[in-house]
């Protein structure tokens, strides 16, 4: 009798990806230890939900840049330049 084979799981489609876009200025001082400093950061990030064959859902998740090229990192980083001075013309 032989011994019952693991089923082989495998993915069959990308459902939802989702980026999400970071640009936070700095807050304190650095130079001022009672008020306290946090540098800026940019960051980018991703989610993808794959579908497996089984029907299943997984998610996959992770830092972008190191997907990007340095042309799609610029232009993103200009799209969240333009969007921040929008937001302080518009909202403030």
């Amino acid at each position: 009798m032989a011994f019952p084979r693991h089923l082989t799981i495998a993915p069959a489609a990308i459902l939802g990806v989702r980026v999400v876009l970071d640009d936070v200025p700095a807050i304190g001082d650095p130079e001022d230890p009672e008020i306290g400093y946090t540098p800026a950061r940019k960051e980018a990030r991703y989610r993808v939900e794959v579908q497996m064959d089984s029907g299943e859902v997984r998610e996959v998740a992770g830092d972008l840049v190191p997907y990007l090229t340095q042309a799609q990192i610029r232009g993103l980083m200009d799209f969240m330049a333009d969007l921040r001075n929008k937001a302080e013309a518009e909202i403030l």
